[in-house]
C-alpha cells in the first residue's frame, strides 16, 4: 500500500509539474484591469492656465484598461512578448471665469485617451508546480489623443512618444495550455506614471 500511495504521489507531482507553461511555446494573452494615472488637479489647472481664474477642478485619474498580445516562452526563466495596451480615458473638468486669453466663462472639459504598443521581456521564477512569479521590463510606444471643449469652443490634438515600462506579477497554471495571471505594471508616458493593475489569461500553443 505504501508503494501504491508513493506511486500516486509521484504521478500527481509529475502531472502538476507538467502543468507549468511549456518551454518553447507561444501564447496569446488578454487582460482587464484599472489604470491609475499620475495627473492631479493642480496639473490640469496648470495645463489649461490662460491667465483667467480657474476653479472647480476635478480630475478622474483612474480608468478601465484592456491589454492583449502575444508572447514566447524561450526558457524556463525568460520569455518575450508584444502587447497592445488601451489605458482608457482620463476625464478632467474645471471652470474659467473668462478673464483670460483663451477661455470664455464656463466649463473647460477635457478627455485624454492613451494607447500603447509594448515589446519586452519577462523574467520568470518558478515557485512551486503550477505557480511562478515574474518581473517585466521593456519599451513602450504610446499615442495620446486629447479633446477639449469650452462652451462653443472645441479643439483636439494628439501626441506620441517612446518610453519604458516595468512590473511584476504571478501566473497560476490551470493546465499546460492555460495560465491565469495577476500583475502590476508601471508605464512611463512622457514623464507621467500610468500604473496598471490587471488580471488575465494566457493560452499557450506549440512547444
Amino acid at each position: 500500500m505504501k508503494k501504491i500511495i508513493k506511486g500516486i504521489m509521484v504521478s500527481a507531482l509529475v502531472a502538476s509539474s507538467g502543468a507549468m507553461a511549456q518551454v518553447g511555446s507561444f501564447y496569446a494573452a488578454g487582460q482587464i484591469g484599472t489604470t491609475n494615472i499620475d495627473f492631479s488637479e493642480s496639473d490640469y489647472k496648470s495645463a489649461i492656465s490662460d491667465g483667467s481664474q480657474i476653479s472647480n477642478v476635478d480630475v478622474d485619474d483612474s480608468s478601465n484598461a484592456l491589454v492583449f498580445g502575444f508572447g514566447y516562452r524561450a526558457t524556463a526563466n525568460v520569455g518575450f512578448e508584444i502587447q497592445r495596451v488601451d489605458f482608457g480615458t482620463l476625464d478632467a473638468d474645471a471652470t474659467s471665469d473668462g478673464s483670460g486669453a483663451v477661455w470664455s466663462a464656463g466649463g473647460v472639459n477635457s478627455e485624454i485617451e492613451v494607447t500603447g504598443l509594448t515589446i519586452g521581456a519577462n523574467f520568470i521564477a518558478p515557485v512551486q508546480p503550477g505557480l511562478e512569479l515574474y518581473g517585466r521590463l521593456g519599451l513602450l510606444q504610446w499615442d495620446a489623443e486629447v479633446s477639449i471643449t469650452n462652451n462653443s469652443l472645441s479643439g483636439s490634438g494628439d501626441d506620441d512618444g517612446n518610453d519604458s515600462y516595468y512590473g511584476f506579477g504571478a501566473a497560476f497554471s490551470l493546465s499546460e495550455a492555460v495560465q491565469l495571471t495577476a500583475d502590476f505594471t508601471r508605464y512611463d508616458v512622457d514623464g507621467d506614471d500610468f500604473d496598471l493593475i490587471g488580471i488575465g489569461v494566457r493560452i499557450h500553443f506549440g512547444g
